[in-house]
């Protein structure tokens, strides 16, 4: 729009911005919807059937309450993490714990890390090749870098500035995008479309392979289910004492 613009264009774009936002409302609004008929209903049971503005001031209400509630929280958890620190994992959730079940959240070391080291590098190069330091030849495939780009800045850079305590789960909106960019990073480079017995090919196995079994070995303590190597798995895990 912006190398060419002209009213067709401008146009072409509020239609979709308007298609877009539609249906962003139609899935935020339904999702608040659906909490009032399931979890709502059950503790206020006269708000089932009420009026769509009583219900829409509700939601303005809840959301209200929401953000008066993290704006009022501390600076230190025993819980809480650093933005920094989330693409490696540290510093995992306690979700439950009853009955000598404990239930943990954390993230896949594999995809979490290795997604930051790739996004870290790929841009480091294209960067140092950009401006002429070094020279690496691509496979050129055509990607558009614009939506997973904006996408995980927009995602990630306004946790840098917050005060209050953060907490691991606040990186997955980022952790979406890195995970595409990673996707995209590895077909750019020839990783993708190598050859089937090809280094490459098998580095991108692996790397699959490895993300699988660690998901699989960390199953007890995401679960809850108790095993003997609960206590090591933890450890692993980096979960706090």
């Amino acid at each position: 729009l912006w190398r060419s613009p002209t009213l067709g264009r401008a146009l072409f774009w509020v239609r979709n911005g308007i298609w877009a936002s539609a249906a962003f409302l139609c899935v935020y609004l339904g999702g608040w919807a659906l909490h009032e008929r399931l979890l709502a209903a059950a503790l206020y049971p006269a708000s089932v059937g009420e009026a769509i503005p009583v219900f829409l001031s509700r939601i303005v209400d809840m959301h209200a309450s929401m953000l008066n509630t993290h704006y009022s929280l501390g600076s230190t958890d025993p819980n809480g993490s650093r933005w920094w620190a989330w693409a490696f994992g540290y510093r995992p959730l306690l979700f439950w714990h009853a009955d000598g079940i404990t239930r943990y959240f954390f993230g896949n070391r594999v995809v979490w890390t290795g997604c930051a080291i790739v996004v870290l590098l790929f841009a480091a190069m294209e960067v140092l090749k950009r401006i002429g330091i070094v020279t690496v030849r691509w496979t050129e495939t055509r990607v558009d870098w614009l939506v997973p780009w904006a996408g995980l800045l927009i995602a990630f850079l306004p946790n840098t500035r917050i005060s209050r305590v953060l907490y691991l789960y606040q990186y997955l909106p980022t952790l979406v995008f890195s995970i595409v960019i990673t996707a995209l990073a590895l077909e750019h480079v020839g990783f993708i479309h190598s050859p089937a017995r090809s280094v490459r090919r098998r580095v991108v196995y692996g790397l699959v392979a490895a993300a699988i079994a660690w998901f699989v070995v960390m199953l007890p303590i995401t679960l809850g289910v108790v095993t003997p190597y609960n206590e090591t798995l933890a450890q692993w895990a980096n979960v706090p004492k």
